[in-house]
């Protein structure tokens, strides 16, 4: 099962460069520390920064701040921060073992859109994946360092 090989409980941080191709392909890398986060997209060149209670929104040599429970989708976005939502890990089989990047890693099908690969020797993910259009591949697991809002004068919304 699942929670027999995934052990990403005591890790801090990781990073994850995503790329999810559709309609409107987007592209990025994500850096993940305890529930703060900081995002990069490629193509929009948009900055998030999911510091404490506060999001920072960079673009276009601009920043606003918003709190941030008035973006419920926030802590979602992209790359969660927990291995999977709303099923226990132990209700979860590993379905197989494949090789990612030269790494042996478990195969776990969350469900019928959501496979995650996780590594055989540490426990945490090193891909996951979403549908036929998503794709994050991880690693840095416990060398992120904390999150810190953008050096700049953000407005507030």
């Amino acid at each position: 099962m699942a929670a027999d090989v995934v052990s990403e409980d005591d890790v801090n941080g990781f990073v994850a460069e995503f790329e999810v191709d559709a309609d409107a392909p987007v592209s990025g890398r994500q850096v993940v520390y305890g529930d703060d986060f900081y995002l990069e997209e490629d193509v929009s060149g948009i900055e998030r920064y999911a510091v404490g209670d506060t999001i920072y929104i960079v673009h276009g040599g601009q920043c606003f701040a918003e709190d941030r429970g008035d973006h419920e989708d926030v802590d979602g976005m992209y790359v969660a921060s927990e291995p999977v939502r709303g099923t226990p890990l132990d209700e979860i089989p590993v379905t197989d073992v494949t090789t990612i990047d030269g790494e042996e890693a478990y195969v776990i099908e969350v469900d019928e859109m959501n496979t995650m690969y996780v590594s055989t020797q540490t426990g945490y993910r090193v891909r996951d994946e979403w549908g036929e259009s998503g794709v994050a591949d991880l690693h840095s697991w416990g060398e992120t360092d904390p999150i810190a809002p953008p050096d700049m004068d953000c407005q507030r919304s």
